[in-house]
C-alpha cells in the first residue's frame, strides 16, 4: 500500500476510534448508573452505620458516583475529540495519548476485576461475559487510537516535517 493510502487509512482509523471512544464513554456512564441503581441495597448494607441516616449515605454514594462519571466522561470526550481532530488533520499534542493510555490501563484493571466475578455464583455468566466483551472493545479502542496516532506522526515525520496527506 502506498504511503498516501496508508496515511489516509490511518487518519480514518483515528476518526473511527475517536467516535468509538465517545460512544463507549456514554455506555460507561449508563453502565455505572445502572450498577449503582441495581446495587444500591448492597452498597447501603456495606456502609451500614447507624449514626448516619440511609439517605445521607445514598447522597454521598450518588455524589461520588457523579464525580467519577464526570471525570471519566470528560477525559473520554477529550481523548475522542482529539483523536477525531488529529484524524482530520489538526495538530494535537501528546496529552490526549497519555490520557488514552491511562484510561486503557484503568479499563484493563476493571476488566480483570470483572473477570474475577465469573467465580461468584451470584453473578450471571451471560451478563459478565457481555460486560467483558464491551470492556475488551474499550481497551482495544484506546490502544488502536494510540497506535494510529503514533503511526500517523511517524508518517508525517518521514516527509521532512511536512504534513503527510493534508
Amino acid at each position: 500500500m502506498s504511503t498516501r493510502k496508508s496515511t489516509i487509512r490511518t487518519r480514518n482509523d483515528l476518526v473511527v476510534y475517536g467516535t468509538g471512544i465517545i460512544a463507549l464513554g456514554l455506555w460507561s456512564v449508563v453502565k455505572t448508573v445502572m450498577f449503582v441503581i441495581v446495587r444500591a441495597d448492597d452498597l447501603l448494607a456495606q456502609a451500614d452505620d447507624e449514626t448516619i441516616p440511609a439517605w445521607i449515605t445514598l447522597a454521598i454514594i450518588a455524589a461520588v458516583t457523579a464525580i467519577i462519571i464526570a471525570i471519566s466522561l470528560t477525559l473520554r470526550v477529550y481523548v475522542g475529540r482529539s483523536a477525531i481532530a488529529e484524524g482530520k488533520g489538526a495538530k494535537k499534542g501528546g496529552a490526549y495519548l497519555v490520557f488514552a493510555g491511562i484510561l486503557a490501563a484503568v479499563n484493563l484493571a476493571g476488566m480483570v476485576m470483572n473477570a474475577a466475578s465469573f467465580a461468584d455464583p451470584g453473578t450471571g455468566i451471560l451478563e459478565t461475559a457481555a460486560v467483558l466483551i464491551v470492556d475488551v472493545t474499550v481497551v482495544f479502542t484506546f490502544i488502536g487510537t494510540i497506535v494510529s496516532a503514533v503511526r500517523l506522526r511517524k508518517a508525517a515525520g518521514t516527509k521532512g516535517g511536512e504534513k503527510a496527506c493534508s
